[in-house]
């Protein structure tokens, strides 16, 4: 039986949006990945489908329709020493609805930390969560109604200000809530703006840094960069 289900989603975010690449640069990027065997074999196509305990990712409308509660772990191992973990659970209420929520945590760890000289300084890492709470509701056999709410928690260890002079202040500003107890901001602005910097997010949390990539231009229209052993030297 063909059943049509409809989904309203309400996303918070503790992130914000950057100016890199296409999706990568988004609050919630990771999500992307998605969860369930069956429903990423299915290339995306899983959300008209919406059954069993997936729904709660793709389409929280087919929540309507699970008849007992379920639960469902996922867990991946990406490149790069990253990792995406998810876990669900729903349950009916009477018979005519249900409710569902889940937890996806996206990282990376175990980052070797090196200092000018590659001395080794630690180890740091990254993570990014994110809090769903799904409600669907079937209004007939072929029928159902669903919406969530999610919540986005991204937090950073080390965040490299690459900016113009005059977007210093504000960048600051916006980037310092997204940073962990112990993260601190490199801004690789030749120690230029280091004190605006620690003035906002702290002394203990600023750590200046000074670029050596070059270049040249030898002639009209080419230009050619200079090779450098030390292409960041930490203030």
């Amino acid at each position: 039986m063909r059943r049509i289900s409809a989904a309203i989603i309400i996303v918070l975010s503790t992130s914000s949006v950057s100016l890199s690449g296409d999706y990568a640069g988004y609050a919630g990027a990771f999500l992307r990945n998605g969860v369930g065997a069956r429903a990423l074999g299915m290339g995306g196509a899983f959300t008209a489908v919406a059954e069993g305990i997936d729904a709660v990712y793709y389409n929280p409308a087919g929540l309507g329709f699970i008849p007992k509660t379920m639960a469902g772990f996922s867990y991946k191992s990406l490149s790069l020493d990253r990792h995406f973990g998810h876990i669900a659970v729903a349950f009916p209420i009477r018979n005519e609805a249900a409710m569902g929520a889940s937890w996806l945590n996206f990282g990376v760890s175990d980052v070797p930390m090196r200092g000018q000289s590659r001395q080794m300084l630690g180890e740091v890492g990254n993570s990014s969560n994110a809090f769903e709470l799904s409600f669907g509701k079937a209004l007939s056999e072929m029928f159902s109604l669903g919406g969530k709410i999610r919540y986005i928690q991204e937090k950073f260890d080390v965040v490299f200000l690459s900016v113009k002079s005059y977007d210093t202040r504000w960048s600051t500003y916006l980037i310092e809530p997204l940073l962990k107890p112990t993260g601190c901001i490199l801004p690789a602005q030749n120690a230029l703006n280091d004190e605006m910097v620690a003035e906002i997010a702290g002394y203990n949390r600023t750590v200046g840094c000074v670029p050596t990539y070059s270049a040249g231009v030898y002639e009209p229209g080419k230009v050619v960069r200079r090779k450098s052993s030390t292409p960041c030297r930490i203030c």
